[in-house]
């Protein structure tokens, strides 16, 4: 009977130890924070030189007294570019995002605007990311909000407007946006690293 029993606990073992173990490696970063190297910059522009760093991407006028963050994050290729890497950018106070990104436009699917699942479980684990990656309503649900994706990381650096609003013009959006005033100083601009499995490996605040 306890050779039974002793059988029966090593399998178990055995069993818990796979179990972490492909847990580790689907969560394993393919670079850490340290080889990226990033920083990033940002500073309020007028629209026509947020339309000159842009290019074809047009920053829209959503409203008469809206601000315009003109940023760039900029990196070292890693020996192992894969998954995607995301610039996440929100008021360090409210933790509420600009009312639109707007990224640089880019050959192909280098860079783009979107929201990935993985930015809530960055958001659980870092404090000071919390609310950042949106809301969750009882009875609606999760609603995100954008960030910016860059999938190829060769390019080594990508501009973005962020826009701001006043706060009494509606935006339509469920999640409640970062408002003008502001000045540079209070936007965080962050990264968050989402590996080719889907899983948040890490994540490093550039600025504020």
């Amino acid at each position: 009977m306890r050779k039974w029993a002793a059988v029966l606990v090593g399998i178990v073992l055995i069993v818990v130890a796979g179990v972490e173990g492909a847990r580790w490696w689907s969560g394993r970063p393919p670079y850490s924070p340290e080889e990226l190297a990033a920083t990033a910059e940002l500073r309020l522009v007028d629209p026509t030189t947020a339309r000159t760093a842009l290019g074809p991407n047009m920053v829209p006028e959503l409203a008469k007294d809206q601000q315009i963050f003109l940023g760039k994050v900029s990196w070292h290729q890693p020996a192992h570019p894969e998954g995607a890497l995301y610039v996440m950018l929100f008021h360090h106070r409210t933790h509420r995002p600009p009312a639109m990104l707007v990224p640089q436009a880019t050959p192909g699917d280098e860079a783009g605007v979107g929201s990935n699942g993985a930015l809530w479980d960055a958001a659980e684990r870092y404090p000071w990311l919390a609310g950042a990656a949106g809301v969750y309503e009882p009875g609606f649900g999760y609603t995100s909000t954008d960030a910016l994706a860059v999938y190829k990381l060769g390019r080594e650096e990508l501009s973005f407007a962020a826009v701001l609003l006043p706060a009494d013009v509606d935006f339509g959006s469920r999640v409640p946006r970062a408002t003008t005033p502001a000045v540079a100083t209070d936007l965080t601009v962050a990264l968050v690293q989402v590996n080719e499995n889907g899983r948040a490996t890490w994540a490093r605040r550039l600025l504020n």
